[in-house]
């Protein structure tokens, strides 16, 4: 089927579908807008995947059209398996009711090493009270993928004013299954200043990035806490990127599949290897198609180094894993984050970062990474994260209190008695008093 006719038959079912349902919320009022104002959005990201490193940046605009509907504008650039560019953007047109549901469609463009390739689907949102539920189905076309279907379905949970975790399942006619989770926290509100890490899995391999986001916009007092809330921040401005949303199908971990394919690793669609992939690939791949577990616990064990926890936990596949990991991290006895043992592909391994971090102080650094003890985090605090999982006053509570008072006191932990340049003295100390 020819691409024009692929969209078309997007476009025209979306229309009949979707007409009269428009059209009777139409004779009412909306409560809000669309998208309350003009908004940007600006990742930018790090980490690998089982062809190599991976870094990139991601820029978004969200404007609106009236007061039921609204535009975005993603774009992405990067550098995937070590070498390869890509750069893409993508636009999404959206029908949105803050207090119930988002019904729209997206189009992506794609340039990954020369090649090119398309998608169009349609997007769908349904939103509770902490809860949003997402959907996602429409088709590739183009260098890379033929006419190749696919569909996600996901959720992002809000648990307080600045934290977010989502996941999702995803299926395409070229990985079949595959999976994607990512964790987000706003470190600085009044900044608009956000962390996140996420990780995508399928039968051929994983990704996983760790990046900063920074949220610019100007809802200050419009809302009841005065700030706007991460869930009101994706409700009444703009959406994720899709490129990192939807990693699997049209995103990141499509761009990095292609890549490995176009610098001779195992084949994707419709760019296929010269010679026999090399063994070593091979085998990676086919371990953990076997053991679709491994494919979490390699990715924790890229991004963060292990060590035991000394306790039943470490039984635990992939919770042993990453308390170990934050045990090593917290540790009073390490004294750089450059010099905590690595996994190959760790943070500190990486190009530019590894570097970065080696530069900051020996002074500054125990005192962050030694003001939380072990024996206080296998006490208090998982027990808290675990009790919050079933319980959400107590995560909305814990995420309070690390914002105003335990990021504020490891700041100046860090900042210490280290001499600061005067132009950054005063964003510094502010951002510290938080």
């Amino acid at each position: 089927m020819r691409l024009s006719h692929i969209w078309a038959s997007v476009a025209a079912g979306a229309m009949v579908i979707g007409a009269p349902w428009v059209a009777a919320q139409g004779t009412g009022e909306a409560s809000t807008a669309a998208v309350a104002q003009t908004s940007f959005q600006l990742d930018a990201f790090g980490g690998g995947d089982e062809n190599g490193g991976y870094w990139g940046g991601a820029p978004s605009v969200t404007v609106p059209l009236s007061q039921n509907l609204g535009l975005q504008i993603d774009g992405i650039g990067g550098m995937a398996s070590d070498s390869v560019d890509y750069y893409g953007g993508a636009a999404q047109l959206f029908y949105r009711d803050p207090q119930q549901l988002l019904l729209g469609a997206a189009v992506t463009g794609l340039v990954v090493d020369g090649e090119t390739q398309f998608s169009v689907s349609a997007i769908g949102e349904y939103y509770l009270d902490k809860v949003t539920l997402e959907a996602m189905a429409g088709f590739n076309s183009g260098d890379l993928l033929d006419g190749s279907a696919f569909a996600r379905v996901g959720f992002s949970f809000y648990g307080g004013e600045d934290f977010r975790f989502g996941g999702g399942v995803s299926y395409s006619d070229e990985n079949k299954l595959g999976a994607d989770v990512e964790m987000e926290y706003r470190i600085a509100p009044e900044n608009g200043i956000a962390l996140f890490a996420s990780g995508a899995f399928d039968k051929n391999g994983d990704l996983g990035l760790a990046g900063v986001r920074f949220y610019l916009n100007d809802m200050k007092g419009q809302t009841e806490s005065g700030l706007p809330s991460l869930k009101e921040i994706h409700r009444n401005l703009g959406r994720r990127n899709i490129f990192l949303a939807s990693s699997s199908v049209v995103g990141t971990r499509f761009i990095g599949q292609a890549a490995g394919a176009l610098s001779g690793g195992d084949g994707f669609g419709e760019i296929q290897p010269v010679s026999t992939p090399s063994s070593s690939v091979g085998a990676n791949a086919a371990a953990a198609a076997s053991d679709p577990l491994s494919l979490v616990t390699d990715v924790l064990n890229s991004v963060l180094p292990t060590t035991d926890t000394g306790t039943p936990l470490d039984g635990v596949p992939v919770v042993g894993d990453l308390l170990g990991s934050v045990v090593n991290l917290l540790s009073p006895e390490t004294t750089r984050v450059g010099d905590l043992p690595t996994a190959p592909g760790a943070l500190a391994n990486l190009p530019l970062v590894g570097d970065l971090v080696s530069l900051l102080p020996a002074q500054g650094v125990p005192a962050l990474l030694g003001s939380l003890q072990p024996q206080f985090v296998l006490e208090n605090l998982v027990p808290s994260l675990l009790g919050g999982l079933t319980d959400p006053a107590t995560l909305t509570s814990m995420l309070g209190n690390l914002g105003t008072g335990s990021l504020g006191n490891l700041l100046g932990g860090v900042l210490g008695d280290v001499p600061l340049p005067s132009p950054l003295s005063l964003p510094l100390a502010s951002l510290a008093s938080l």
